[in-house]
């Protein structure tokens, strides 16, 4: 067993997962913050209550994404292909979900800075803005693969 530490809406967690799930335990638990970001300031004051509500929305997600496959099957000629096509659908959710919050961060690092100080935060604004740049030409890059497939 391996240890696993994760970030959900600013809390760390660590949790156990078998020898090599590492990266996909983050994967999923970056889709969960960033469903968590998507809340803004509409979060409850119980974590517990926030973590349910993101689990039900992504829930929902895939059960939504689950009745769509299944109306499209026929359309899909193999097994092989699903499956690359969920794991370009859990990349895609996961860049979109890191943009989100790098987003986020942006904004809130622009608003905490005062004016005087802002010239020397102007290189890290920068840096993080070509960072969300990549992250969604990647993202849209995804979505084309998989709107093909």
């Amino acid at each position: 067993m391996s240890q696993v530490s994760v970030t959900i809406a600013g809390k760390n967690y660590s949790l156990a997962c078998a020898d090599g799930e590492e990266s996909q335990v983050r994967k999923l638990a970056s889709l969960i913050d960033g469903k968590l970001a998507n809340f803004g300031d509409n979060l409850s004051p119980s974590p517990a209550q926030n973590l349910l509500f993101a689990a039900l929305l992504l829930a929902d997600e895939l059960e939504e994404a689950k009745s769509r496959q299944g109306t499209a099957q026929s359309a899909s000629p193999t097994n092989g292909d699903s499956n690359a096509l969920d794991e370009l659908r859990l990349e895609l959710h996961a860049m979109k979900a890191e943009r989100d919050a790098l987003a986020k961060e942006l904004g809130r690092l622009r608003d905490a800075a005062p004016i005087a100080a802002q010239a020397g935060r102007d290189e890290a604004a920068e840096t993080l803005e070509d960072l969300a740049d990549w992250l969604e030409k990647h993202a849209e890059v995804l979505e084309g693969k998989a709107a093909a497939s």
